[in-house]
């Protein structure tokens, strides 16, 4: 959670700060006391939003398989290869996969991370949402097409 109040306070300085310094030639200090009285609640936005971005954003989605993760392991690193991924890590009962694109983790903010709990059925997917919902489709297209033929 500290590493997005980070990022989101680079940006925030970036954009609000900098920015004015170069396009109007305010100083960083008068720039920034603009943006503490008038701006307060962009402040206060952003602080908060920093803050919920993770709590939001990651997930936990479990995946009923018929069979064994072992059955089914082709559909789920079919999915990942599509996808960009790669695995990094394997134990006994987690597999975990990370975008092999550099460009890819920056704009994911270096928490590309995919772990697959393999413990049990449902296989638990863990990571952000928005990934974990297309790595969760393209393993249902993946049996399906499977089932098809």
């Amino acid at each position: 959670m500290l590493k997005f109040f980070l990022i989101f306070s680079i940006v925030f300085v970036l954009l609000l700060l900098i920015i004015p310094l170069v396009i109007y030639g305010k100083p960083v200090s008068d720039s920034f006391q603009e943006i503490m009285t008038e701006g307060r609640l962009v402040v206060i936005l952003i602080v908060i939003y920093a803050f919920l971005y993770p709590v939001i954003n990651f997930v936990n989605l479990k995946r009923h398989l018929n069979g064994t993760f072992e059955n089914n392991r082709r559909f789920f690193e079919d999915a990942f290869k599509v996808l960009g991924y790669e695995k990094t890590s394997e134990t006994g009962t987690t597999v975990t996969f990370r975008k092999r694109s550099g460009i890819s983790k920056a704009f994911l903010f270096w928490d590309d991370e995919v772990i697959l709990n393999i413990a049990e059925n449902p296989v638990i997917i863990s990571g952000m949402r928005k990934m974990v919902n297309r790595i969760n489709r393209l393993i249902e297209q993946n049996i399906l097409r499977e089932t098809d033929q």
